[in-house]
Order: structure tokens, then sequence, then C-alpha cells
């Protein structure tokens, strides 16, 4: 019976290590708390110098990334892979739905080509094949 103890040992220890590395965020959780917190800072110091879109888009990106954080600290099982893939999914979704108000200056042929420029990256890949004039912000970001 005593390799049956030396191998309940190593099950044992393997158990709390994976235990306790399961009770740590997720790395893609901490990506986009990361992301979410370097947002709050940008709009806190250049809010000022933004346009009231620019200014209104922002605030739903960090409602909506907020949410989707909230939501994944009450899952289960956050460490899985489809459950950190949805996570960078959805939060790259809601990028790509406020980026047009964020990356570009107003002006209606300026918010077309920010238009243009992700549904572009989201069909081909190729970022920013139109150029257009950026706010403060995404010139603090990019």
């Amino acid at each position: 019976m005593v390799w049956f103890a030396k191998y309940k040992h190593a099950v044992q220890d393997s158990y709390r290590t994976a235990k306790e590395s399961l009770e740590d965020e997720s790395k893609a959780h901490k990506a986009v708390s990361d992301f979410l917190s370097r947002t709050k800072q940008l709009l806190d110091i250049e809010r000022g110098n933004m346009t009231p879109e620019a200014i209104q888009a922002a605030e739903n990106v960090i409602k909506e990334v907020g949410a989707l954080l909230k939501d994944d600290a009450a899952l289960e099982a956050p460490h899985w892979g489809v459950i950190q893939r949805n996570l960078l999914d959805n939060t790259v979704g809601i990028i790509h739905k406020y980026q047009p108000k964020l990356e570009a200056s107003s002006g209606f042929w300026n918010q077309l080509k920010a238009n243009l420029n992700v549904l572009i990256e989201k069909m081909t890949g190729i970022k920013d094949l139109l150029s257009v004039d950026k706010t403060v912000l995404s010139q603090k970001v990019y």
C-alpha cells in the first residue's frame, strides 16, 4: 500500500496546485480588466479635448465591458478556454461597435471612412486602409 500513498499525495498536490491557479483571475479577464482601466484613465485625462460623440462612445465601452467583466467574475469556471475566448470575442465586438466614434474625428466623410475601415478589418484583417482624421483619444492609444 506504500505505492498507493505515494500516488495519493501526488494527486492531492496536483489538485491543490490546480485549485490555487483557478482561484486567480484568468489571463483573459486580467487583459480585459487592464483595457478597461486604461480606457477609464484616458477618458478622465482627455475628456475636455474629446467630442461629445467620442465621450459617449467611451462611456458606453466602459459600461458594456464592465458588465462583461462582472458576468465573467460570477462564473464558476472562468479559466475554461471557451469562456476566455467568449470574453475576448465579446470585448473585441464592443470595441468594433464603438471604434468609429472613438477613432475618427467628427464629420460625415471621416465617420464613413472609419466605419468602412472597421468593416474591412472584420472581413480581411487589414487595418486602417482608409486614412481618417484621428481623435485625441485614438492618438493616445495608437
